[in-house]
């Protein structure tokens, strides 16, 4: 994005050319059914070559396949058992729906199966071998969480993320009301995110 604000005549021909086809990602919607499962996800993003809003992916997710339609191509993910969709991305809200189906008895774990979505220049990409994976959830039991001048009573779980290629270990902390408080990757020491501003704009 900053390459982009210098203006086309500061830049070399290849970087102009990386420039048409780079987009910073802005917006996410994930579709949801009543017991938390992905049907939809659309990610949107702004073009650095001209500026213009574009849609980065579109997937649909049925009982036999997730696919998904990308700026730059396509992806398909045939289903031989029942998988769920997971965007591959560092955002804790992404977890949650796991953390709301793990089981409420403190170190009882639920898994589930996913396909991770992972999107670079090429486009979406679905492939089995790669993205497959197992996510175990598990409630750990409850915890005070500290965000500036407040404490709140948090519910704490353990995420896991489960592929042939590595696992991603992570704590989420959510309110009494389902609200993520916070989020720790597992072996990023003391660091954590933290919920800074919320807005609720509905009552489901």
């Amino acid at each position: 994005m900053t390459l982009a604000l210098m203006g086309p005549k500061l830049l070399s021909p290849e970087l102009k050319r990386d420039l048409t086809s780079a987009v910073s990602q802005t917006e996410m919607d994930i579709l949801l059914t009543p017991d938390w499962k992905p049907e939809g996800l659309i990610v949107r993003g702004v073009s650095l070559g001209d500026g213009k809003s574009v849609e980065v992916v579109n997937c649909a997710i049925t009982e036999a396949a997730v696919s998904c339609k990308g700026l730059q191509g396509n992806a398909k993910f045939k289903k031989e058992k029942p998988r769920e969709l997971l965007y591959s991305f560092s955002l804790p809200l992404l977890l949650r729906n796991f953390a709301l189906r793990a089981k409420k008895a403190p170190n009882q774990s639920a898994v589930f199966s996913v396909v991770l979505l992972k999107l670079d220049n090429r486009g979406p990409d679905l492939i089995p071998e790669l993205t497959a994976a197992d996510v175990k959830s598990t409630y750990v039991g409850d915890e005070v969480i500290s965000i500036g001048d407040h404490r709140f009573n948090g519910r704490k779980y353990s995420i896991e993320i489960m592929s042939k290629s590595a696992t991603e270990k992570s704590f989420l902390w959510l309110s009494g009301n389902d609200v993520v408080l916070a989020a720790q990757p597992r072996d990023s020491g003391n660091q954590r995110v933290l919920m800074s501003q919320f807005k609720k704009y509905s009552d489901f």
